[in-house]
């Protein structure tokens, strides 16, 4: 038996009993992170659990998961369809939600709290990645499709692009 396998066990069984006591409320996203912090063979797994418990911004989940995420989603991804993802954090937020503002600035949209709203409606608050999925070849053209999915409980974001 490995090494790992006794840690693995043991960190998943403390994400659960924190479940159990109502200190984690989504089951998804602690088995997620047990399996990411298991995965990446996080090398202080205690401190990692205590960063999850006292809500600081956590990385649930990679960049192969966020695409493999979209493709199980939607499960109509053609075989050859090229797949990248980026990491949207507190700061790219804040300057996806200006460049936004300033979209609408210069559409003709003045009233900022109507600007507000639709920058709102458009952008997450909380951390997400964006997903590209290329598909198409050379006599069809290229059809890019955009989504998000949200980095904390890994669920795919209602579009509005």
């Amino acid at each position: 038996m490995s090494k790992i396998l006794p840690q693995a066990i043991s960190f998943t069984a403390r994400i659960f009993n924190k479940i159990h006591y109502g200190v984690i409320c989504d089951r998804e996203v602690a088995h997620r992170v047990a399996f990411a912090c298991v995965e990446s063979r996080h090398d202080d797994n205690e401190a990692f659990l205590n960063r999850l418990t006292n809500g600081e911004v956590v990385q649930e989940i990679d960049q192969k998961a966020a695409i493999m995420i979209v493709i199980e989603h939607f499960g109509d991804i053609k075989p050859g369809t090229k797949c990248s993802a980026v990491f949207f954090d507190a700061e790219r937020i804040r300057r996806e939600r200006e460049f936004h503002a300033k979209l609408y600035s210069e559409n003709g949209v003045y009233d900022p709290a109507i600007r507000r709203d639709m920058v709102a409606a458009n952008v997450p608050d909380e951390p997400y990645w964006l997903v590209s999925l290329k598909t198409g070849n050379s006599e069809t053209g290229e059809r890019t499709r955009l989504h998000r999915v949200d980095a904390r409980t890994g669920k795919v974001l209602p579009e509005h692009f």
